[in-house]
């Protein structure tokens, strides 16, 4: 439904004035069952002095959410994820960083597609789906961000995805200038117990 709202040019910005830290850590807190349960060292880290920044909640979390789970799917038990942000060249850059498999530099920008897998033994067979991270690349085309493969080996996978701190591009019937509040699509995803396991024949291979 989302991702044709946003072909049709449906979806609108709906940004306001956010807290980067206390945003990050609703999400990041969703995953804190999964993390212990699967043994793996999680840790949230954001700099300093960020402060608020305009950008739309649903939107971003749907698009951090996605990159998480992919790597909570692809990190084995006694692994690590790390997400940090901090402020780059004008843009506010999270990264999420896992100590999965990998992805081959073939694959890395494919993996945004729609309807694309990364070819593994595994998953040679099945139909596999990419509408999440090409969800979230077309969620951060609409917010003037990105979102890509930073690096990978087989030590792991990091994702960055960067935001402008400038809000001259939000239109004035984009930005809220109140921060009331939403509901975050972290609340509204299914478990993070259903999310960890990678459906049968809808595996995509997006993380680690």
């Amino acid at each position: 439904m989302e991702l044709r709202k946003l072909d049709n040019s449906e979806t609108k910005l709906h940004a306001a004035q956010t807290g980067v830290a206390e945003f990050l850590e609703t999400i990041y807190s969703s995953f804190s069952q999964m993390a212990d349960e699967k043994h793996i060292r999680y840790t949230l880290d954001v700099a300093d002095g960020i402060g608020k920044v305009w950008l739309d909640k649903d939107k971003i979390d749907k698009v951090v959410f996605n990159v998480l789970s992919n790597a909570f799917k692809y990190t084995p038990d006694n692994g690590e994820i790390a997400v940090t942000a901090a402020v780059e060249a004008g843009n506010l850059a999270i990264r999420v960083k896992d100590s999965g498999t990998g992805i081959p530099e073939q694959y890395r920008q494919a993996i945004f597609d729609r309807f694309y897998q990364v070819p593994t033994e595994s998953n040679r067979t099945k139909l596999g789906t990419g509408i999440g991270l090409h969800l979230s690349h077309k969620l951060m085309e609409l917010h003037h961000g990105s979102i890509k493969v930073e690096e990978s080996s087989e030590k792991g996978t990091t994702f960055l995805i960067t935001l402008p701190l400038d809000p001259s591009y939000l239109k004035p019937e984009e930005m809220d200038k109140e921060d009331s509040p939403v509901s975050l699509a972290t609340l509204n995803q299914p478990s993070v117990a259903e999310v960890a396991e990678p459906e049968i024949g809808a595996k995509v291979k997006g993380g680690g």
